[in-house]
């Protein structure tokens, strides 16, 4: 169980900054907001977990990485009914397959 959280908070973390390195408008965005916040506070250091309340576009790309970045496989494994060929391979009847709906990163 230990490692499947690492795993998920992993895949998540590096989708994040892989999203962000391809739109490099909202990592600016994003420093921004952060700035901002802190600065209001007397140009504090640290992030609070308040803070998050005070960065709406935070929330947003947080939200839309969660639904871009699928972390749990998604699928039903199945039973072949009948011989087939998938991408060139040879799946053969009686067969269990997993068709799972994954991001790698």
């Amino acid at each position: 169980m230990y490692v499947s959280a690492i795993m998920t908070s992993w895949s998540i973390l590096s989708s994040t900054f892989f999203l962000l390195i391809h739109f490099p408008e909202y990592q600016e965005k994003l420093v921004a907001e952060v700035n901002n916040v802190l600065n209001q506070d007397g140009g504090r250091q640290n992030v609070e977990p308040n803070d998050k309340l005070k960065c709406p576009l935070f929330e947003a790309v947080e939200m839309e990485v969660h639904r871009l970045v699928t972390t749990v496989p998604l699928g039903i494994p199945r039973l072949c009914n009948k011989d087939i060929v998938f991408n060139g391979h040879v799946i053969k009847k009686n067969t269990n397959v997993g068709i799972f709906v994954c991001t790698f990163t």
